[in-house]
């Protein structure tokens, strides 16, 4: 539906941040779903198609979003950080990612959601 949004995000770990980003969308869909999940399963969820979007506003590291961006993509999703431009991937296991989202639908402009956050 074009007036709802489902959003998963974190089982545990929901910042303000987060609390923002479901206030904007509260702003442009009026209905937001909190779908609260595990791990690289978030982006799986976008992927499926059981969620619209999800958020990512704290830290993670390259290894525990990676295979689900592959899924994500493959599915025709969009994964990429908050100013729209794809995530790469470095061999070093110390390397945080950047604030992201994924997109199952890339036709909106997510990325002027985060316009305020960049």
């Amino acid at each position: 539906k074009e007036d709802e949004c489902l959003v998963t995000l974190s089982k545990s770990h929901k910042s303000k941040e987060d609390e923002w980003f479901i206030d904007e969308c509260k702003k442009r869909f009026g209905v937001v779903h909190e779908i609260p999940t595990g791990s690289s399963l978030k982006l799986c969820k976008v992927a499926e198609g059981k969620a619209d979007i999800y958020s990512r506003l704290g830290p993670t590291y390259q290894w525990d979003i990676a295979a689900g961006q592959a899924v994500a993509v493959a599915a025709g999703g969009v994964v990429s950080d908050l100013s729209g431009r794809p995530l790469r991937y470095e061999f070093k296991s110390s390397t945080k990612n950047p604030q992201f989202f994924c997109a199952g639908d890339n036709s909106f402009s997510w990325k002027d959601v985060f316009l305020k956050l960049v």
